[in-house]
């Protein structure tokens, strides 16, 4: 199995696609370190959407045994014994079932590109090479939104009052978020989020993969 073929070329996805009529695997992933040198795949979690439609039985989870020492400061936050590491599968292992799991979406995560960045690092270390990724960003796509319904020139808005952080944007959109740092629970979060910012973006006449794009950058 290629591994690389979880990751769409941009190019490929023509620019009057719909949004509604996408379907999105939004995912979220925790890892041994912030270190983005020598940080390691802990676990994956993610839902499918199709369109806004959230397929809540349509999920995959699986913790990752890397084979390397976890820092005990990384355990306080994602909450993964040394034991559940132990009897874990290895990254290609979860990588295989992920990639087939992901075929044919587009990827959505809340700060996504350190997700796809651990994915891709991840997949080298399998000796496969990976490609370009169509991705959505749910924060950059919440900041874009709020500097739109906030901006007033003459009163000097400032864009970093905007928070970002997962927690913040769910509770913008009275989404309950009782457990952060677990891979699947964050992607159900963020799935909701991109429901929430879906209606929005439509609202604001955002409904082609092309009127998306610039909320992306």
């Amino acid at each position: 199995m290629r591994l690389q073929a979880l990751f769409r070329r941009e190019n490929a996805l023509q620019g009057e696609a719909r949004l509604e009529e996408l379907r999105y695997i939004v995912f979220d992933t925790e890892f041994t370190s912030l270190d983005q040198r020598t940080n390691r795949l802990l676990s994956i979690g993610a839902v499918v959407m199709e369109g806004p439609k959230i397929r809540v039985g349509e999920q995959f989870y699986c913790v990752v045994n890397p084979r390397v020492e976890v820092p005990g400061q990384s355990v306080v936050v994602h909450r993964l014994r040394a034991e559940d590491i132990e009897k874990a599968e290895s990254p290609q292992a979860v990588l295989e079932r992920f990639v087939e799991f992901s075929r044919g979406a587009v990827l959505v995560g809340h700060f996504v590109d350190y997700d796809v960045d651990i994915v891709k690092k991840e997949l080298v270390g399998c000796g496969m090479a990976a490609e370009n990724t169509t991705k959505i960003d749910t924060a950059r796509v919440h900041r874009w939104l709020e500097m739109r319904k906030q901006h007033n020139p003459t009163e000097g808005f400032d864009e970093r009052t905007i928070r970002t952080d997962l927690a913040s944007v769910a509770a913008h959109y009275g989404i309950t978020f009782e457990e952060a740092h677990h891979a699947l629970a964050d992607a159900y979060v963020t799935a909701q989020v991109w429901q929430r910012e879906m209606a929005e973006l439509a609202a604001r006449g955002v409904k082609t993969w092309k009127d998306l794009k610039p909320s992306l950058r």
